[in-house]
């Protein structure tokens, strides 16, 4: 078995889900997607955009056997939802892996996931800054290797890590964030969603 938290979870979430017709976007993440996604499916509402924002996100670690298996779930005819736009991240836990390994178990994910949907469009994203600095460090080689990824499998990155105020001390308690903060990143990520679609 992989080696995990202290306390493992996650959360399936379809908007709208009786909605067979109208497009949707998935986004899989963690707590900090969470934090946004609302307010993301908001912004697109308020815009006139017909998306439905799902999500799939845990505190699973890339090389985690069970990461995959979510996705396998999500995905499952069972379900029944096609995607135009998958916006994937996961950076935030499973800090005993190695770059190595995180590298190699984000490798498998992506593969997995453009085998499921190779018809939609797909965009890596930086996991978003923590106020802890050896965490934070973590974070920033993790990021590299979603740049590194991005142009090996030719995926935008949706730089999160950038869109976040580090100097405005942005966080609630050290890795989730205050409300400006959330309502910032769902800016971002709305305006790089829409980016994406109309390309």
């Amino acid at each position: 078995m992989a080696k995990r938290e202290y306390y493992e979870w996650c959360n399936f979430w379809w908007e709208n889900a009786p909605d067979l017709s109208s497009p949707r976007i998935l986004m899989i993440g963690d707590s900090i997607t969470n934090q946004y996604r609302g307010e993301v499916q908001k912004i697109l509402k308020e815009r006139s955009l017909p998306y439905l924002v799902d999500m799939t996100i845990g505190s699973r670690g890339s090389t985690d056997p069970a990461w995959t298996a979510e996705l396998d779930y999500m995905m499952s005819a069972v379900n029944g939802y096609d995607y135009a736009l998958v916006h994937l991240n996961n950076g935030l836990h499973a800090m005993h892996l190695t770059p190595e390994e995180y590298e190699s178990g984000m490798r498998r994910y992506i593969e997995k996931l453009c085998a499921y949907l190779p018809n939609a469009k797909k965009a890596l994203v930086t996991s978003t800054p923590t106020r802890d600095e050896k965490s934070l460090e973590t974070v920033r080689k993790r990021n590299e290797i979603i740049f590194k990824l991005s142009a090996e499998y030719g995926m935008p990155v949706d730089d999160l890590f950038s869109a976040v105020d580090i100097a405005s001390d942005p966080w609630s308690d050290g890795v989730h964030f205050k409300p400006e903060a959330v309502m910032a990143l769902a800016e971002a990520v709305s305006g790089f969603i829409i980016k994406q679609l109309d390309s």
